[in-house]
């Protein structure tokens, strides 16, 4: 793989001792960023919405052809928004509320491919790591991504890290 690296001038190479899983170095080391569509072969890629980016998991036959091509098809999901109000209280967390909207929709199958959209005073208090984890988790409401309006927080998370303008 190094020599493949290396051969083909690629800049980012996660190797021995500069590694982790897929969905958390994109978005920490500032490779995915808000407003743009992202795909990824992790199932994860979902976590990107974190960062206002359209994150979506893809196979490894659909990379291969994006990679040679430079494109990839995808069917635009229908949104489905939850605004969520209120405080968060002590020893709540982000993959709390994902457990009650998992709850709440009964596993009935009207997230199945939808792209939910999170916002309200509840979700602008959460750290990156909470938005993070609340997109990472809409894979397991079936959903094909989640997203959450980038602000002063995402920029202030991005500015150090951000691999290019946005």
């Amino acid at each position: 793989m190094e020599e493949i690296v290396r051969g083909y001038d690629i800049p980012y190479f996660y190797d021995l001792g500069r590694q982790g899983i897929a969905h958390q170095i994109m978005v920490e080391q500032g490779h995915v960023l808000p407003g743009k569509v992202s795909i990824g072969t992790d199932s994860h890629a979902n976590t990107y919405g974190a960062v206002g980016a359209v994150g979506n998991a893809i196979g490894v036959t659909d990379a291969a052809v994006a990679m040679a091509t430079g494109k990839c098809w995808l069917r635009v999901p229908e949104s489905v928004k939850f605004v969520i109000k209120g405080e968060w209280q002590p020893y709540v967390m982000a993959k709390d509320l994902s457990l009650h909207i998992m709850g709440m929709m009964h596993w009935n199958g009207h997230l199945i491919y939808k792209a939910l959209e999170y916002t309200g005073p509840a979700i602008e208090a959460l750290s990156i790591a909470g938005r993070m984890t609340l997109c990472n988790m809409t894979v397991d409401l079936g959903c094909k991504n989640g997203i959450i309006a980038p602000d002063q927080k995402t920029v202030d998370y991005l500015r150090p890290v951000q691999k290019s303008d946005w």
